[in-house]
């Protein structure tokens, strides 16, 4: 056998392969009903300035939608995310847990989230942390005066990534945001 013909069979096999892998992944995924629907764009999502920071609705990956605690936690962080936009310093108390609470001042809430507006909130994955607690990828986009943005990148316009901490409610009412451990910088830039 020619060296052309082995690499022509071996080329045939490769498609044959792949095309199979993929043939037998649909199969399987409409047999169990697991075919979950398409992600929603990747984020950062790419505005026009005027339509920034985006939608105020807290949006979840498919890995996140299949947690079984999707429900909790989108519910958590939408009240977080509103609480920020509307400037409710008591609607924010109630998705925080009396540790993030107990380190911060509500004036200095009020200061620094009062131009702050945030959207395209996007949950990519929700994981187990320790002590009963999750640990939630969440990106989203922030629009603010140049004066409110962190020193670090005065922007009017910036996309954020958060690991947020979640421990379960003192109460026993749902998930709760906890403080964030130091050495867990987020990561952001300009849009």
């Amino acid at each position: 056998m020619s060296f052309r013909s082995v690499v022509a069979v071996f080329a045939v096999m490769i498609v044959l392969a792949v095309g199979g892998g993929v043939l037998l992944h649909d199969m399987y995924s409409a047999a169990d009903g697991s075919a979950a629907a398409p992600d929603p764009p990747p984020v950062p999502v790419e505005r026009d300035p005027e339509d920034r920071p985006g939608s105020g609705e807290v949006r979840l990956s498919g890995d996140a939608a299949r947690h079984p605690e999707r429900d909790a936690v989108r519910r958590v962080l939408q009240t977080y995310f509103d609480a920020i936009n509307e400037r409710d310093f008591d609607l924010w108390r109630s998705a925080v847990t009396s540790e993030r609470l107990g380190t911060t001042e509500e004036d200095q809430w009020i200061e620094d989230f009062r131009s702050t507006r945030d959207g395209d909130m996007y949950v990519h994955r929700i994981a187990p942390a320790r002590d009963d607690r999750l640990r939630v990828l969440v990106s989203f986009t922030s629009t603010q005066d140049v004066e409110d943005a962190p020193a670090t990148l005065p922007e009017p316009c910036i996309h954020w990534w958060l690991a947020l901490p979640l421990a379960a409610g003192g109460d026993g009412d749902g998930w709760r945001i906890d403080a964030v451990s130091p050495g867990t910088p987020p990561l952001y830039e300009a849009c």
